[in-house]
C-alpha cells in the first residue's frame, strides 16, 4: 500500500514545487480532493476536457452545425439564441416511452462506437490519402467536389454471410478490403451505380495501355519516331 503525504506537503508542492505547462496537475488534484480521494480515469479525462476551452468552444461549433440544423429542421429540439440553449420539443407520454427513447440514443452511440465502423472509417481516409484527394475517374480535386470511397466490386454482390466479394482475377476479399476500395467523386460515383464493377485505379497495365495508345495517336499525327523518343514516348 502506498504511503501517504500529508496536506502540508500537498500544499507545499502546489505552491512552490509543480511545473505547469497545461492545466493537468491541478486539475487532477482538485478532481480528487473533491471526488473524496477516488475518482476513475474516465471522470478525469472528462474534467480535463471541461477545463480545455479549446476543446470546449470546438465542440460548441459542432454542435451548432450538424445535430443543431438537422434536429431543429425536424422539429425535436428548438435553440434559444437569447440564452443560448437548447430545449427538447418533445411531450413523453410515460416513463417507458423516455427510457425507450434513452435506450434508442444508447445503441445509436455504441454502433457509431463499434470497433469495426472506426476501421472502415480508417480504410476510407486510407483510400483517400492514397488517391491524393482526387477522383480516380475523372481527376476531381476533393476541395471542389465530394469525394466517394466506391467499391470497386460493388456492396451489392457481397456474399451476405461473409461478406465477402470475388474480385475480376478470381479472388476472394472482404467486401470493405482496401483492395477493393477506389475514390471517385459524387458525379462519377453515381454514373457507375452498383451494376459496374470497372477499376479506375492507376495500374501498370491500364499505364501501358495508355503509352501504346498515346504513341498510336502521335504517329497518325505525324510526329517521327526520334521527336517521340525526346518526350519519352517509345
Amino acid at each position: 500500500m502506498d504511503s501517504l503525504v500529508d496536506g502540508e506537503y500537498l500544499v507545499e508542492f502546489l505552491k512552490s514545487r509543480m511545473s505547469m505547462s497545461a492545466v493537468y496537475q491541478p486539475l487532477v488534484i482538485r478532481e480528487l480532493i473533491t471526488q473524496g480521494g477516488s475518482a476513475s480515469k474516465r471522470r478525469i479525462a472528462e474534467a480535463l476536457l471541461r477545463a480545455d476551452v479549446q476543446a470546449v468552444a470546438r465542440a460548441e461549433r459542432t454542435v451548432m452545425r450538424w445535430p443543431k440544423t438537422t434536429l431543429v429542421k425536424h422539429g425535436i429540439v428548438r435553440y434559444e439564441r437569447s440564452s443560448q440553449e437548447f430545449s427538447l420539443l418533445v411531450n413523453f407520454a410515460d416513463e417507458a416511452e423516455k427510457a425507450e427513447a434513452l435506450r434508442l440514443c444508447e445503441q445509436a452511440l455504441c454502433a457509431w462506437q463499434d470497433p469495426a465502423r472506426v476501421r472502415r472509417a480508417s480504410r476510407r481516409y486510407a483510400a483517400i490519402l492514397a488517391a491524393q484527394g482526387r477522383c480516380q475517374a475523372c481527376g476531381a480535386s476533393g476541395f471542389t467536389e465530394k469525394l466517394d470511397v466506391d467499391h470497386v466490386v460493388p456492396w451489392s454482390r457481397r456474399n451476405l454471410k461473409t461478406g465477402t466479394v470475388t474480385t475480376k482475377s478470381g479472388e476472394l476479399i472482404d467486401v470493405d478490403d482496401p483492395a477493393n476500395l477506389q475514390v471517385l467523386c459524387e458525379s462519377c460515383n453515381r454514373g457507375k451505380r452498383d451494376t459496374d464493377d470497372f477499376d479506375f485505379r492507376p495500374s501498370l497495365d491500364r499505364i501501358a495501355e495508355n503509352m501504346r495508345n498515346l504513341r498510336a495517336l502521335a504517329v497518325e499525327s505525324g510526329y517521327t519516331a526520334q521527336q517521340l523518343q525526346e518526350h519519352g514516348i517509345t
